[in-house]
């Protein structure tokens, strides 16, 4: 049933109800096609079904053989039409075949078979036509090369023998001199012998074998690239016959036929010819320059700089398609040189060479081998994707001057048409460089002669125009190139959105205010409207909305005692600010490689200063920051700070319309931003008060539920804010410590991937007391971080560093807190419970036994037990009985109610192996803490030790690093916040 269909569709394609102009244009060739392979390949009797349904497509399409000897039009060959049309594209191939049956996709007569047929034929074409020319033209040339060489060498061969006509005139002529001499009575020995004569072995001049052996060479050569030319013409005849079968049996002769051209290098031999041809040419005037030189010198050396310019030129032209893809001078004897050249030629990167001579100044020879360059193989890449590349690189100059081109090189009405409805279509790099070009007054000419075509009086409103029928995307087409026309146009009653921007950019809306809305939308509301429900227009169209809104006063002052939260407009214009704001910093620039129509948060970063005054001018009561950093802000800045903030003060109110959920995207567009840009100290005072303000806010939505979208805010949070700190330890406050310190709590037991959701906080609360903040040893003893520790399955090596941290700093604060608040940290580290949690977290130390995590055991329990004082001691022992217990004595819930995460959704217990690993790690502390106390009683202890800090933990050397700043480097001095 699919084959009649198709043969039905095949044979009656050319007689189709279209316009007649196109069917004779585009189907007239097809059926010409047809009947000419008609006459040539009869169908054969007897066949049937699918059999049938091959013929008819093989008689619709030209084979590879005819298709490669179609005829040229002014030496451009046409492009074959592969079989009738099905539907509007012939290369729809969907569209084309009918669909498979079900495990049939890979049939003798599948579609996919048939999609190969064509599509091979159409690179089989282009490649056989090429190689024919070049052939074609080669064996001319050897032709009439071979001729004019024949001709020389048939006059210098005989200088290669001996002239027996000179010989004979010689010996005539001494013959006389005899006879003289006889009848003068001279002596004939007198007479001088000919020197030449059959006895004497004849031997060539230089010159001559040098002429000769030059001219038979080129001959030679000539006559080779003939031969090889005839051969290759055989070649590509047998490559396009293709036997009967079907479609699959086909396909595959073909690709086996092409996989031996790759396989053999024909398409390389071809390529060579020339190069025979060039250098029979080289080496017949090099002939030629030796020949003439004894008989005429200046006239030698004349051809031979002749020579010398013509080949210095060849080698040029050859090279600088190479170097500059646009050269038109290309060959292939191009391709073939690039192509050696990436295969002989390997890369050399040399990342190391900064470690290379820093080794080789001081000597380590070590060092130097494993910094030297690095040498690795090209990849292959050929000419033609060298010129696609700078194709792309160069696409937004040459749309603007081929349509440039196009506009000026045709008179015909419909060509210019097209352009003028086209140049709406291009990015905005592309239209700032046609507006330079010579054809735009004529191009405008034409546009508005074409709108008004598109446009018809309104009955209803005398004065103004609107679309006539059926004309609505050819009108919008062209007020998007040139959105001013002299009549107002109504858009009440257009459907399309595109077309009502379009006629709402084309409005001077200073002189429609007050005549009402029943004409024309009103640009704030029109803009509202198109924002909120994501409408994709071109940037150009977004920033002259923008500019009619502000002229209607779309952007005044808002109140935010009496802040409408229905209002989304000013939400969506500041998501739509936050989410584009670490893009509009690098200044963009519309081009190709870019969407032409985005959404108002995609479109916001190509005009971002026209956005950044309406942001201010509508939020001048959220662009708050400290007074002394007011001034010296920039504008980028204050306007993401008063976007958050403004997002924030939504977030306190009612939802409305999903308004929390865009606030919460917005907030996390903020946050990455921050964490992606290099901010700087003075910008550290503004930002730090936004991400503790983001921070609170997204710890009030937090329902203490991993799944809650929220969770990811606070993690993000969290994880800037103790990056952003370390620039300016001092600018952190009360209020973001405690939130790190609420997130911590809230999230001390959720998984997320490897590790916990709580070790973002604890990595940030271990970076701040490290840094020796006062405010973070407040918060963490009035949050009791302690009691919290001891009352949950603490976390191994983030729980270690946060305590370890707190426990350094303490001794390291004397001078900076008062003795009294000294005195509390240290008294509540002593009281029992929370002894014996410290000893215990900073003991075991996860389930790690290296020597670096001993080290950090050592260090860290040697702190704890220096601060201990007098009244301590039976605390202390109380202490160290409890972890001799711990090891010899377990009731197992001290292990078991630890866990590692290791997934976003599971955690483990620990195995015995992790237990056992802990234990050990105890045994050693109490070892450690063994030899500390028995020193201490026989004095041994020094004072030193009281004020020796720790290493910093790993996960503070890791931070340090992610924000550039050494662990071994000054902490910035220390404030009381």
């Amino acid at each position: 049933m699919s084959a009649s269909k198709e043969q039905s569709g095949a044979v009656s394609s050319p007689v189709t109800e279209s316009n007649p102009a196109v069917e004779q244009e585009e189907n007239v060739p097809v059926a010409q096609g047809a009947h000419m392979h008609d006459r040539e390949m009869p169908a054969e009797p007897g066949g049937g079904g699918e059999q049938e349904q091959d013929e008819v497509h093989t008689n619709n399409v030209p084979n590879s053989a005819n298709a490669a000897g179609a005829k040229k039009i002014f030496g451009t060959m046409r492009r074959p039409n592969p079989t009738a049309k099905k539907g509007n594209d012939a290369y729809n191939y969907e569209e084309k075949y009918p669909e498979d049956a079900v495990y049939e996709e890979a049939s003798p007569n599948a579609r996919v078979w048939r999609t190969y047929e064509d599509e091979s034929r159409i690179h089989d074409a282009n490649m056989v036509e090429e190689s024919r020319d070049n052939v074609d033209v080669l064996l001319v040339f050897a032709g009439l090369f071979s001729a004019v060489v024949t001709t020389f060498v048939a006059q210098t061969y005989q200088n290669l023998q001996a002239n027996y006509t000179a010989m004979s005139a010689s010996l005539l002529f001494e013959l006389v001199l005899v006879q003289r001499a006889i009848a003068n009575g001279s002596t004939v020995n007198s007479i001088t012998p000919s020197p030449l004569n059959p006895s004497i072995l004849f031997v060539p001049t230089i010159t001559d074998v040098w002429v000769n052996g030059l001219w038979f060479t080129s001959l030679f050569l000539s006559l080779t690239a003939a031969l090889v030319a005839v051969l290759v013409k055989q070649w590509l005849h047998h490559y396009v016959a293709l036997p009967s079968g079907t479609p699959r049996d086909r396909s595959l002769t073909r690709q086996f036929r092409y996989a031996g051209f790759q396989k053999w290098h024909v398409q390389i031999i071809i390529g060579l010819l020339p190069v025979l041809m060039h250098l029979a040419l080289a080496i017949f005037l090099v002939g030629l320059v030796v020949f003439l030189h004894p008989l005429q010198e200046a006239l030698s050396w004349t051809i031979c700089a002749g020579t010398l310019l013509v080949y210095a030129a060849y080698v040029t032209a050859t090279i600088l398609p190479i170097l500059f893809p646009q050269c038109p001078y290309r060959t292939p004897l191009c391709d073939l040189i690039y192509m050696s050249f990436w295969h002989i030629v390997p890369r050399v990167s040399w990342y190391k060479k900064k470690h290379f001579l820093i080794a080789c100044r001081r000597g380590k020879l070590g060092y130097m081998f494993s910094s030297l360059p690095h040498i690795q193989a090209r990849n292959p890449q050929s000419l033609t994707i060298t010129e696609s590349v700078s194709v792309q690189h160069t696409s937004t100059n040459l749309a603007a001057e081929a349509l440039d081109w196009l506009f000026s090189a045709s008179s015909n009405p419909s060509v210019q048409s097209v352009v003028a409805q086209a140049v709406g279509g291009l990015p905005r790099a592309s239209r700032e460089i046609f507006e330079l070009q010579p054809s735009i007054p004529r191009i405008r000419d034409v546009q508005g002669s074409l709108l008004r075509i598109c446009l018809q009086e309104d009955e209803d409103h005398p004065s103004y125009h609107k679309p006539v029928r059926g004309m609505e995307l050819k009108l919008e087409r062209l007020l998007r190139f040139q959105p001013y026309y002299l009549r107002y146009i109504t858009a009440l009653d257009v459907d399309a959105i595109e077309l009502t921007a379009a006629i709402q950019c084309n409005y001077d809306h200073h002189w429609l205010v007050g005549r009402g809305p029943s004409v024309w939308h009103h640009p704030a509301t029109f803009l509202k409207d198109v924002v909120h429900r994501s409408t994709k227009l071109p940037p150009l169209c977004w920033s002259r909305l923008v500019t009619l809104a502000k002229e209607v006063n779309a952007f005044g002052a808002l109140d935010p005692d009496n802040d409408n939260n229905t209002d989304m407009f000013p939400l969506d214009l500041c998501s739509a600010v936050l989410r584009s704001f670490g893009s509009s910093q690098s200044g963009l620039k519309q081009d190709f490689t870019s969407p032409l129509a985005l959404e108002f948060s995609e479109a916001v970063c190509y005009f971002p200063e026209k956005i950044y005054d309406n942001v201010l001018s509508m939020l001048p009561k959220f662009a708050r920051s400290p007074p002394s950093v007011q001034s010296s802000l920039l504008k980028p800045l204050r306007v993401f700070v008063a976007a958050v903030e403004f997002s924030i003060h939504r977030l306190s109110l009612p939802e409305s319309d999903m308004s929390h959920t865009t606030i919460r995207l917005s907030l996390r567009s903020a946050l990455q931003c921050i964490k992606l840009q290099q901010t700087s100290s003075l910008r550290v005072a503004a930002v730090i008060p936004v991400l503790e303000d983001i921070l609170a806010a997204a710890i009030i939505q937090h329902p203490r539920n991993i799944q809650s979208p929220w969770n990811q805010v606070c993690h993000d949070a969290v994880l800037a804010y103790s990056r952003t700190f370390m620039i300016s330890p001092s600018t952190c406050s009360v209020r973001g410590l405690r939130s790190v310190v609420d997130f911590m709590t809230i999230d001390w037991d959720q998984p997320r991937s490897h590790i916990y959701q709580s070790d973002v906080a604890c990595w940030a609360m271990s970076s701040l007391l490290a840094a020796r903040i006062p405010a973070a040893y407040d918060v963490f003893l009035d949050s009791q971080c302690l009691e919290f520790f001891g009352s949950h399955a603490f976390h191994t090596i983030s729980s270690f560093e946060v305590l370890a941290e707190y426990v350094c700093g303490i001794s390291e604060l004397h001078g900076v807190m008062d003795a009294a608040t000294v005195q509390q940290h240290v008294n509540q580290l002593h009281e029992p419970h929370n002894l014996f949690t410290a000893c215990s977290i900073l003991a075991t130390y996860g389930v790690q036994t290296h020597t670096q995590a001993r080290t950090e055991i050592r260090n860290a329990i040697t702190a704890l037990a220096l601060l201990r004082q007098e009244e301590h001691v039976g605390t202390w022992n109380e202490c160290r009985r409890k972890l001799h217990d711990l090891t010899d004595n377990d009731d197992g819930e001290f292990f078991t109610r630890q866990r590692i995460a290791v997934s976003l959704s599971f955690s483990r217990e620990l195995e015995a192996e992790e237990i056992q690993i802990e234990k050990d790690n105890i045994r050693y502390a109490i070892k450690e803490l063994d030899a500390l106390f028995d020193e201490a009683e026989h004095g041994a202890i020094s004072s030193a030790l009281v004020s020796t800090r720790p290493p910093m933990g790993c996960m503070n050397r890791l931070l340090g690093w992610c924000i550039g700043r050494k662990p071994e480097d000054k902490l910035e001095q220390v404030q009381q916040v």
